[in-house]
């Protein structure tokens, strides 16, 4: 070590910069045939005394100690992949990348760019030991420092796209939704580098993770729009690509009621790669606007994901309820002119406040026919008078359902009901028209 110590005081006093990044750089060499835990030692006495030299942290010795350790970085990384000695060991090599980062604090500005790789480097490993914290804060330290440096548009929209998937792990949405907006600002930036070999791959990351993100935010047809998207990547195995299509289902199933919602049930519904899924009929009884029941609510339940066993953003049911709540609201709009309060909770899995609330939400966000309106007195909801449609839906839903449980039946007898009893008020108004014109005629 004190031969080290000798060489470094030589390189120090070469004044001529191309000579002393040489010298430099046969320091390093030999630093890396080390093949004992003594490399270690070596390589931090190499950063602090030769890299960190006076002599090389002003004027043009910069270009020598940048020049450095940007070798020291790639020297470093190869000693690692390769697999072979000390360095191949991770312990040992995140402690090494640990105390060049630490020793170069004090000099980050004179060498961000090259330290920003140091960092980076540290950040992956500290990944693979699941040490998400420590790699965030590295990462975000890099993007705080490096806004001015000359690196890429390509070179941060990975780093957004990784501090996207960190937050998204650590469960950390409004930071994952922020580097999403980063990373979304530089996707212009792939068309220009598109003669990188890994272009394309950081493309269908951004995109699997914007996925991600848009299912735990309960942007649930964004979701299932981008996971469809995924699912019909070309070069993609046919797990992944199986695994993308069921996420895009389930995301279509939890989605709020809407017309692109319907629209997406329906082309999923008809692709053929449906029916090697177990989602087959629960697609088919939604795209045919049929009543959720209880045993296809539970095997739903049974697909969800962990994100998902939560309440709404929009209410305080959980997730599932609140989007069978809605799509059964809709169902009954399509084959019923109206429906009381206490008919409609069973129906929905609600109480009567509930359900109430909820259409009456549905309502105002134009969920629902515009003669939909709610009779607070009479406790009934009024979808609106298209008889000759209604009667013909009713028949075809009697069609698809094997069998009419309690609550149909309560659904049908209010039906009759309030149809009998509109005619009847029908009737009665005109025979009193009638008779005020007769009256007035003698």
């Amino acid at each position: 070590m004190s031969s080290m110590h000798t060489r470094i005081g030589d390189i120090g006093q070469i004044n001529a910069v191309g000579e002393r990044v040489e010298a430099m750089k046969q320091l390093l060499e030999d630093v890396m045939q080390i093949q004992d835990i003594q490399i270690t030692t070596a390589i931090q006495t190499y950063v602090q005394d030769a890299i960190l030299n006076r002599a090389n942290l002003s004027g043009a010795g910069l270009i020598a100690a940048r020049e450095s350790l940007s070798l020291l970085n790639q020297r470093l990384k190869e000693a690692n992949i390769s697999k072979k000695g000390v360095l191949a060991d991770e312990t040992v090599y995140i402690e090494v990348l640990r105390g060049i980062v630490e020793a170069c604090r004090d000099h980050s500005n004179a060498l961000e760019d090259q330290l920003a790789d140091t960092r980076i480097e540290l950040a992956d490993h500290l990944e693979s030991q699941r040490q998400w914290a420590d790699s965030i804060q590295l990462l975000e330290t890099t993007v705080s420092k490096n806004q001015q440096r000359s690196k890429s548009e390509t070179y941060w929209l990975r780093v957004y796209v990784r501090l996207m998937r960190l937050y998204l792990i650590g469960d950390a949405l409004a930071n994952a939704d922020l580097y999403l907006k980063k990373a979304s600002s530089l996707l212009h930036a792939l068309q220009l580098d598109s003669a990188q070999p890994d272009a394309s791959p950081l493309l269908f990351e951004f995109r699997q993770y914007q996925a991600e993100l848009y299912d735990h935010q309960q942007r649930f047809y964004d979701a299932a729009v981008r996971f469809q998207n995924l699912s019909a990547t070309k070069d993609l195995s046919q797990e992944k690509s199986d695994g993308f299509f069921q996420r895009s289902i389930l995301c279509a199933v939890l989605a709020p009621v809407s017309q692109q919602r319907t629209r997406l049930i329906e082309q999923l519904s008809v692709d053929q790669r449906v029916d090697s899924t177990s989602w087959a009929e629960v697609l088919r009884k939604l795209a045919r606007k049929q009543l959720i029941r209880e045993d296809t609510m539970h095997f739903i339940q049974q697909n969800l994901l962990p994100h998902h066993k939560t309440n709404s953003i929009d209410s305080e049911a959980s997730v599932l309820t609140h989007a069978v709540a809605e799509h059964n609201v809709q169902a009954c709009s399509f084959y019923y002119t109206s429906i009381s309060f206490a008919s409609l909770s069973r129906v929905l899995y609600l109480s009567e406040d509930a359900s109430e609330a909820l259409v009456a939400q549905m309502i105002v966000r134009e969920k629902l026919p515009g003669a939909c309106c709610i009779d607070q007195v009479a406790g009934v909801v009024i979808f609106g008078y298209n008889e000759p449609q209604s009667s013909q839906k009713i028949t075809e839903d009697a069609d698809h359902e094997s069998t009419i449980t309690p609550a149909d039946s309560l659904v049908d007898l209010e039906l009759i009901s309030r149809q009998c009893r509109d005619r009847r008020i029908k009737a009665s108004l005109a025979y009193l028209s009638e008779a005020y014109a007769m009256l007035q005629e003698s």
